[in-house]
């Protein structure tokens, strides 16, 4: 008898836990889209770089005419890297988004009490 009594009040605390720990549904956030921003597949490739130039048989022409495919590089080379820069800003600011509101969620369930909450819960930022 004290057997099944035991039981039957263990039952009644883990459905009381257990209505306890169960957040409503309107508390749980969902999760934002990431932000718009040029996808690296939009990006355009990286230049090959221009052919070297033996400077020390060049002619001033030769010289002008491989300074011009230099800066030509350099500003092709300047969009690509700024298109991708502005991608993966995007993503990052996305990660820390999504992750500060995981650690607001693992925040409120940690301070509602009788709950044990470690290190190992938490992302490393």
């Amino acid at each position: 008898m004290r057997i099944v009594l035991a039981a039957a009040l263990m039952l009644a605390q883990v459905s009381v836990a257990t209505a306890q720990t169960t957040p409503p549904a309107e508390e749980t956030p969902a999760t934002a889209p990431a932000p718009e921003a040029p996808a690296p597949t939009t990006c355009a490739e990286f230049p090959p770089e221009p052919a070297a130039i033996d400077y020390t048989r060049a002619n001033p022409t030769q010289m002008s005419a491989a300074s011009a495919r230099q800066s030509e590089w350099r500003a092709r080379m300047y969009e690509v890297i700024e298109c991708r820069r502005l991608y993966y800003n995007a993503a990052i600011a996305h990660f820390n988004e999504v992750n500060g509101a995981w650690s607001t969620q693992l925040d409120a369930f940690c301070a509602r009490g009788n709950i044990r909450c470690t290190p190992q819960d938490r992302a490393q930022e």
